[in-house]
């Protein structure tokens, strides 16, 4: 059995290649940047250097168009989701050594919620607490 907090390698070709490609249009456009660690990761999801692209280029559009730079702790819905305790990071990681996002139930009511609301702040958590693994 293998070890599950062991990452699969990725080539170093690939990887270059990949860095290459997102450098032109980081370069033109900054907010399109990605690190070498974010890098690695669509290209162990994605298998090859043209799919990884296809999706990175995919995210960053998804990223601009839902503008998740607008979702900050400042952020009115953000804001108050964090302060009725909806969701929380917890001091310890799963096996991976990712953040472990804790969601108690009883601080929810269907009765008392805007779907919207809701996707923006489980976006907000999974974009603020994932850079923390990245």
């Amino acid at each position: 059995m293998s070890d599950p907090t062991e990452l699969k390698p990725v080539s170093e070709t690939d990887l270059k290649d990949l860095k290459e490609r997102m450098k032109l249009i980081s370069d033109a456009d900054p907010a399109q940047y990605h690190n070498e660690l974010s890098l690695k990761r669509y290209l162990r999801a994605f298998k090859s250097i043209d799919a990884a692209f296809q999706a990175i280029l995919k995210t960053n559009k998804w990223r601009s168009e839902y503008d998740i730079a607008s979702l900050t702790e400042d952020n009115p819905i953000v804001k108050k989701h964090l302060e009725s305790n909806k969701a929380r990071v917890l001091r310890h990681r799963d096996m991976v050594g990712r953040p472990v996002i804790y969601i108690p139930a009883r601080n929810h009511n269907v009765n008392e919620r805007n779907i919207d609301e809701l996707t923006k702040f489980i976006v907000y958590c999974l974009v603020s607490f994932s850079a923390t693994y990245l």
